[in-house]
């Protein structure tokens, strides 16, 4: 899921962010990169010739390891309509065109086997990894809305959803209200299914089977108008504007949803989770993860439901959790949390006083802990040398951001998520990451981080900001080319304000 749709954000930005940081999340800037890397190379939109490059093996073989972090090329050649070339042309295409005004990625969702990415004007797009270059054998919702019979493989399998019915959809329940307006607010991807979030507040399903349909998340036979989703491996997680919880699976798998029970449906069924809150609190925010969730609250307290093998639920055991309770070690430290980040079997909590706290499995050193404890059954505090203001898990990885913007990496290295290009299989402590070197100077860059906890793969998303003087001189030097006044040859041509 997203980090940036939840109320960690809304609440905590201006305490967690500067001024600068803050405005330049939310507002279209100048140029935005996008990097990725992880153990499949087509999901993350990057072409399959690369991958062969850093890997060395020569190996034309599908889903192999990208190892180190590369540009998704693919996804926004997609975007721009023009045909992939190669790695080399990537930098010409993101660098000299990416304008205020252009498109750039908003959010993305990332997956095992396929990622969604959702752009400054609502489109969607998904990519996704196959073994054979037919796109009948793609998982049927990447390939709805794609024409041909086969796919080329140098697209990265990048394709663009279709979302007429969607909106027809929306329309009939929705056209009505006052400033009616369809767009898109979030993507998720589970295994087997594709959610999308309307500005509306509804979300709409599509998985290998139908076509897209609305989950009913109702209160009292009405709509709730959701606020953002979060999804586990076969579960979806829904909160709504009134902070309500609602759920979304068709088997509640070792109690991921915190139904009570793990009967199977016929249907992706929706329903409302109960929590054991305390007198005053709320919900303040939800997190879905590999057959598993977590919420967290106002109070700052933790609950917890779902898969427990490895202790990732930092209660004390390994047993499963079939309904929401209140997490009492985390209670016990007198933290108060104000967000988690999950891994597959590993969990890390960041508290207000900047504090970071661990448990769950530990063979990778994915919990910054150094000894030889393969798990941790209650949580530890993470001995770090400055305070935390953001915090990223994926698979067996963890990615801290310290209060000075600086990224701290520990865990699996082995599909190059933690930016190393070295051997390196794992990250033994919390060391700093070496993120991709954008090939535009800047006075300034943004980074986001989106991750999963059923994947290896991860995204790194750059915003690059340059200063008012710098923006005034490098509209003028357009002016001054499209006049003709500078023409290719002249010494100002190629200046690298232009690109």
């Amino acid at each position: 899921m997203s980090n940036y749709h939840t109320n960690f954000y809304q609440h905590h930005i201006k305490t967690l962010l500067n001024e600068t940081d803050r405005e330049s999340i939310y507002r279209p800037c100048r140029t935005t990169l996008l990097y990725g890397s992880g153990n499949k190379n087509i999901s993350l939109g990057i072409p399959m010739e690369e991958v062969t490059s850093s890997s060395g093996s020569g190996s034309q073989e599908y889903g192999g390891y990208v190892k180190r972090v590369l540009p998704c090329s693919c996804l926004i050649y997609k975007m721009r309509g023009v045909k992939p070339q190669r790695y080399n042309d990537y930098e010409n295409v993101y660098g000299a065109t990416m304008d205020y005004d252009d498109e750039f990625i908003q959010d993305i969702s990332c997956g095992e086997s396929s990622s969604c990415f959702l752009t400054s004007k609502g489109r969607v797009f998904t990519s996704a990894n196959s073994e054979t270059h037919d796109a009948s054998k793609v998982p049927t919702f990447i390939c709805l809305s794609y024409s041909d019979t086969k796919v080329n493989t140098n697209d990265g399998m990048v394709v663009e959803l279709n979302l007429e019915e969607v909106k027809k959809g929306e329309e009939d329940l929705m056209s009505q209200q006052e400033g009616y307006v369809f767009g898109i607010q979030q993507v998720c991807v589970l295994s087997t299914h594709l959610c999308i979030l309307t500005k509306m507040g509804l979300v709409f399903k599509l998985s290998s089977s139908d076509n897209w349909t609305l989950l009913e998340f109702k209160k009292k036979n009405e709509l709730a108008r959701i606020k953002y989703i979060t999804s586990g491996l076969s579960h979806l997680m829904a909160l709504s504007e009134d902070g309500e919880l609602f759920a979304a699976s068709q088997y509640d798998t070792y109690g991921a949803c915190g139904s009570g029970n793990m009967a199977s449906t016929a249907t992706f069924e929706t329903y409302q989770p109960h929590i054991p809150l305390e007198r005053g609190d709320s919900i303040l925010d939800v997190y879905a993860a590999y057959y598993r969730t977590l919420v967290v609250t106002k109070f700052g307290k933790l609950y917890v439901t779902g898969w427990g093998v490895f202790c990732q639920q930092g209660i004390g055991h390994a047993d499963n959790i079939l309904a929401f309770t209140l997490h009492e070690p985390m209670a016990k430290t007198g933290e108060k949390v104000i967000k988690v980040a999950l891994g597959a079997l590993h969990t890390i909590c960041l508290c207000e006083s900047g504090n970071c706290w661990a448990f769950g499995y530990n063979s990778y050193r994915q919990c910054g802990s150094e000894s030889e404890v393969d798990h941790h059954p209650l949580p530890v505090l993470i001995e770090l040398p400055k305070k935390i203001k953001d915090i990223f898990c994926g698979w067996h990885f963890s990615i801290l951001q310290t209060v000075d913007g600086e990224f701290l990496g520990a865990g699996s290295n082995s599909a190059g998520e933690l930016c190393s290009i070295s051997n390196i299989s794992a990250i033994n402590k919390f060391t700093p990451l070496q993120l991709p070197k954008p090939p535009i100077t800047t006075s300034q860059m943004v980074w986001r981080i989106f991750t999963s906890s059923f994947s290896s793969n991860i995204f790194f998303m750059v915003r690059l900001e340059n200063s008012k003087r710098t923006q005034w001189m490098r509209q003028n030097m357009k002016r001054l080319i499209q006049n003709k006044d500078i023409v290719a040859g002249h010494p100002l041509f190629d200046i690298e304000i232009l690109h």
